[in-house]
């Protein structure tokens, strides 16, 4: 489908696979749910019809994918309305997908998989070149699945099961990171050195993963949460020296993203929430359908019983991992309080190109995020090649402190909760 332009797997309606969303939150929300489903969707309703205001962050996605957004009729109508991008500070609306949203929010997700919603995409995207069908629309489920349970430094972690990596990705590392003597490197830059060899180990052989439903991941799950393992990946880390991409026995596969949302909540009852959406890429496949306001993926181209101690997520491709480790470290095991774990400037790697990739950031605030000269000073004698980013990835971040233990009886332990949203996307927390 794609040999002829290869370019058409992301960009495009040919690039966009059948929207799940909002199949998944209308599933969610049957299972677990106590308010309407209508006064779900009605905050979503007011922001589209009465609009929002651009922040620096939207600003610079929009300029970035200017020239996309100008090309395309849907976009240019809500992100262009004047004949040039949306600024900082101006005001956008998308009162088609306010008018989408009331008929989901009377008719459920049924609205869009089959019902006039759906219909009036699905001609949007055929107009545009694209294939899908009503059909494909009426013909998808949500599979669910229990939550991948992981191990390491005296914590559960529980999170997406395979395809996903990510939480037998941060189990991994930890368990190479915790069988050292002693967890006091992790305060000076031998554990920076430390920490992107161990990401490197994991990214080699998280390659291996697919979707269980097409391949056999068993065993390099199992190896990945394996403690004997994680004592093998140790034992070739080499405290002076970094080394080619081979040294890890990569295979090939990276995943560029810039359309991923984060959502962290913990609700009264402790009950946690940690969510993921992505259209992929800033503005998926570059196309809005014009009859629904909504803007089409480029996928194509790609709960406990103990004590909750926190929900941490983070949107930003390959760098997911190593964001939402770090975060986690430098909290839970070097101790800092919630809002400094996220600020704390940030290492990135890819493992192929061999480059660490450090933050030298000015965000919203005016404040700068920068890896320190001394840091980087440590990762050259190491034979890291490094490069700056001024665009990081992005977490988010719930502490529940418990001072003491709650009163006995089974119940729910109810400690302070601390919220942090990253600063590098202009976020903050909310609370009820």
């Amino acid at each position: 489908m794609y040999a002829a332009d290869p370019s058409t797997k992301y960009k495009g309606a040919l690039a966009m696979g059948v929207p799940g969303e909002l199949a998944g939150l209308h599933a969610a929300w049957s299972r677990y749910g106590r308010l309407p489903w209508h006064n779900l969707v009605a905050p979503a309703i007011r922001l589209a019809r009465d609009g929002y205001e651009v922040v620096a962050y939207v600003a610079r996605a929009l300029k970035t994918s200017e020239a996309d957004v100008l090309a395309d009729p849907g976009l240019r109508t809500v992100f262009a309305p004047q004949g040039r991008v949306l600024a900082a500070g101006e005001t956008c609306r998308n009162a088609v997908l306010a008018d989408a949203l009331e008929r989901v929010a009377e008719e459920g997700a049924a609205a869009f998989y089959g019902g006039a919603v759906g219909e009036a995409f699905v001609r949007d995207v055929r107009a545009a070149g694209g294939i899908v069908t009503v059909d494909d629309l009426r013909g998808y489920k949500v599979e669910m699945s229990d939550a991948m349970r992981a191990n390491a430094m005296g914590y559960t972690f529980l999170g997406m099961p395979p395809p996903s990596s990510g939480t037998v990705g941060m189990a991994m590392v930890l368990n190479v990171l915790v069988g050292y003597k002693s967890l006091g490197f992790l305060k000076g830059f031998l554990g920076i050195h430390r920490f992107i060899e161990a990401i490197k180990d994991m990214l080699a052989i998280r390659m291996g993963l697919g979707d269980p439903d097409f391949v056999n991941v068993a065993g390099d799950v199992a190896q990945m949460l394996s403690l004997p393992f994680a004592d093998r990946i140790r034992g070739r880390i080499v405290d002076n020296t970094t080394f080619p991409p081979g040294y890890y026995f990569p295979k090939w596969s990276q995943l560029d993203d810039h359309g991923t949302n984060r959502l962290c909540v913990v609700d009264g009852d402790r009950n946690a929430v940690a969510m993921t959406t992505t259209v992929n890429y800033y503005f998926g496949a570059k196309v809005l359908s014009p009859s629904t306001g909504t803007v089409l993926n480029n996928e194509m181209d790609d709960f406990s019983n103990g004590q909750l101690a926190g929900v941490v997520g983070g949107s930003g491709g390959t760098n997911i991992i190593a964001t939402v480790l770090q975060v986690f470290l430098n909290h839970f095991v070097v101790g800092m309080d919630p809002l400094a774990a996220v600020h704390q400037p940030r290492v990135y790697h890819k493992l192929i190109p061999n480059v660490v990739t450090y933050e030298d950031e000015t965000v919203v605030s005016g404040e700068v995020i920068a890896l320190s000269g001394g840091a980087k000073a440590f990762l050259e004698q190491r034979r890291h090649r490094l490069r700056s980013t001024g665009s990081g990835a992005v977490c988010q971040f719930i502490v529940h402190e418990l001072a003491a233990p709650a009163a006995s009886g089974g119940g729910v332990f109810r400690g302070r909760l601390t919220a942090v949203s990253d600063p590098r996307k202009d976020g903050s927390p909310a609370g009820l």
